[in-house]
């Protein structure tokens, strides 16, 4: 379940969450709504980069300095074949952005 946005960026927008049966444990989930890319004619090779992005966070789990992706998915609208969202459901870091730290 949605709690609050936590932020808005250049690829999506991430919401604080929490599962139905778990209500204290929180997420981090970002949603890249690919949707949005379908009319760019470079739509194809910006979606690979996202995926090639989350390709890589998945094989570096387990690193100290890297949040913990508890998993990746497609999200589609019901009756189509294409997917309109990538969500990843990550750990919650509490600090504020990494952007105000560099």
């Amino acid at each position: 379940e949605t709690d609050k946005v936590l932020g808005v960026g250049g690829q999506g927008t991430v919401y604080l969450c929490h599962r139905q049966s778990a209500p204290d444990v929180k997420y981090a989930v970002k949603t890249i709504p690919i949707w949005r890319l379908l009319m760019d004619p470079s739509s194809a090779e910006k979606i690979r980069e996202i995926r090639k992005e989350v390709d890589v966070l998945m094989r570096i789990q387990g690193h100290p300095n890297v949040c913990e992706c508890i998993g990746c998915f497609d999200a589609f609208r019901p009756g189509t074949s294409e997917a309109q969202y990538i969500m990843m459901v990550m750990e919650k870091i509490d600090g504020g952005e990494l952007a105000s730290y560099i």
